[in-house]
């Protein structure tokens, strides 16, 4: 094919090319490949959230109703809850029951792979060509290792990688029901998952994207006005949900918080000396070299990545964002490079010999390096494997969270006022509730105006005294070395009952400063949850 012809060809309508050995050398490395993102996925990440999701599955299974108001933090008096994933929480907490610990994990493994044989089709359908499409698949299931967790969320990025997928197909002519699915799919994306705003949000700006290369750069979409029609009935579809318009709301309240992004880590701009950020930096990196090399470039594409980049690089949570968009944009600029270069060399076609190297050769590499990744009981590929068996609470960390403290607590006859750390409060209305309620959790947005700033304060020891005192806390479980650990071990008026490698639990023994008697400090801490009903403060 001329140069010419190369270059002005639509990239949507690109042949889908396989290599030239028989089918099962295209089998090897695909096996290779997803083998690889399973196992990768089964990275350890503490689940602090599952607790809460599971519990919450259950009250919705058992009431028959989605719950409106908390009802798992005691400093909270029925603050508005917006349960955003309640579809999700249910299907987690019948597998949980039904189906044991172990399917979570591989719902973890299986989302995974599913989200990168959608960027892997994106991929290939875009350029025709495999390698590059493998190549940018790997790198995005490397970047977005760190958020392959027990969570919802790895339903929204399956749902993401398909809505993208799809636009391509769309574009190219090839599905044009797309609009009218839309309405559909955000329906139940918005049950599902909160992640429904990034999902319209992502539509909207390419939309936007596509419009204006029809308005500036004169390329042709025909069929881009009823895609807008139907990301608008998508968008209405949407609040055919328990919580209504408040659902596009949550995502907005979790980062009005002013402190927020400073205290939760996910929120954190990424630190890229550390290796699980290397992936990132270099699809940011590749992207700003490959991304305009593709054959036809698309505003909408490009927009989205830029935009999914620039998130990324204020809140590391949105590295998924960019394992999700930017991908594609890196198949084609490889795939373009290899075109021009295989046209200079006036090479002929490649010899068997050689795809049967590469397909051996690649596969090899990953199947060494799913080897290297499998979940295992110490640091390096020679420690021992996890069984099976164990995996569940080797994934989710389970080693990590106040195991024993908890059932300490559990047999307490007569529950009290409890402070725990912000990581801890999940794991504890699973294992506790509803004999004892938490003082935080990873719900931040509920305790915005009861106890999100004085749990900041107490994780840092900082006025740690007048809280304990104002709120009324008579038990304390926080972590053995940390700041509030260290300094109520010999602080007068309390006991530590229970210590171990992770846990600290201690009960309060008598009153200090001028609030010498109980029924006078309760009433101060009736006092201070309700000034904490207001707007948050900083003190």
């Amino acid at each position: 094919m001329p140069a010419r012809q190369i270059e002005t060809s639509p990239v949507s309508h690109a042949p889908l090319k396989r290599p030239a050995s028989a089918d099962v050398l295209l089998a090897l490395p695909l096996a290779s490949a997803f083998a690889f993102v399973f196992f990768l996925a089964l990275v350890a990440l503490p689940a602090y959230d599952l607790g809460w999701q599971l519990r919450t599955g259950e009250l919705i299974v058992q009431q028959g109703r989605v719950p409106m108001h908390d009802v798992f933090g005691w400093p909270t008096n029925g603050e508005r809850w917006v349960v955003h994933e309640w579809l999700a929480n249910v299907l987690f907490y019948l597998a949980y029951t039904r189906l044991g610990p172990l399917s979570l994990v591989i719902y973890k493994g299986v989302a995974a792979m599913i989200v990168a044989g959608l960027l892997l089709a994106r991929g290939w359908r875009r350029t025709g060509l495999f390698w590059p499409a493998l190549g940018a698949m790997l790198l995005g299931a490397a970047t977005l290792r760190p958020y392959t967790d027990v969570r919802p969320q790895m339903l929204t990025f399956a749902l993401l990688a398909a809505l993208m997928l799809a636009l391509d197909e769309y574009r190219a002519g090839r599905l044009p029901w797309l609009p009218w699915g839309l309405p559909p799919l955000f329906l139940i994306w918005a049950n599902l998952h909160g992640g429904v705003v990034m999902g319209l949000g992502a539509l909207a700006l390419w939309i936007a994207g596509e419009g204006l290369g029809v308005l500036i750069l004169r390329q042709s979409f025909p069929g881009l006005g009823r895609l807008a029609l139907g990301a608008a009935a998508g968008a209405l579809a949407g609040l055919i949900n328990p919580n209504h318009i408040w659902l596009y709301h949550y995502p907005f309240r979790v980062l009005s918080h002013p402190q927020v992004q400073d205290f939760i880590l996910e929120w954190n701009s990424p630190n890229f000396h550390r290796d699980w950020a290397r992936p990132l930096q270099m699809v940011i990196a590749l992207t700003v070299v490959l991304g305009g090399l593709g054959r036809q470039r698309r505003l909408g594409d490009l927009l989205l990545a830029g935009a999914a980049i620039y998130a990324s690089l204020g809140g590391m949570r949105h590295m998924a964002l960019v394992a999700i968009l930017a991908p594609p944009l890196l198949a084609d600029g490889a795939s373009e490079m290899l075109r021009r270069a295989a046209q200079q060399a006036h090479l002929g076609p490649t010899p068997r010999w050689a795809h049967l190297l590469a397909a051996v050769t690649v596969s090899l590499t990953l199947m060494s390096q799913a080897w290297r990744v499998y979940p295992r009981t110490g640091q390096g590929w020679h420690a021992p494997p996890v069984s099976v068996q164990g995996w569940f609470d080797h994934v989710t960390g389970q080693s990590l969270f106040p195991r024993a403290a908890a059932s300490i607590l559990a047999q307490d006859p007569t529950p009290g006022r409890l402070f725990n750390d912000y990581a801890w409060g999940g794991y504890l209305i699973w294992r506790l509730y509803p004999r004892w309620q938490v003082f935080i959790d990873g719900r931040a947005e509920v305790y915005y105006h009861s106890s999100y700033d004085a749990q900041e304060d107490l994780h840092y020891a900082r006025n740690w005294r007048q809280h304990l005192d104002e709120w009324g806390i008579d038990t304390v479980l926080t972590a053995q070395d940390g700041n509030l650990g260290r300094v109520i071990r010999a602080a007068p008026g309390w006991k530590v009952t229970h210590v171990d490698d992770v846990a600290l639990l201690a009960r309060r023994v008598s009153r200090g400063g001028d609030l010498n008697d109980a029924p006078a400090s309760r009433r101060s801490a009736v006092r201070r949850l309700d000034a904490h009903r207001g707007a948050p403060t900083r003190r």
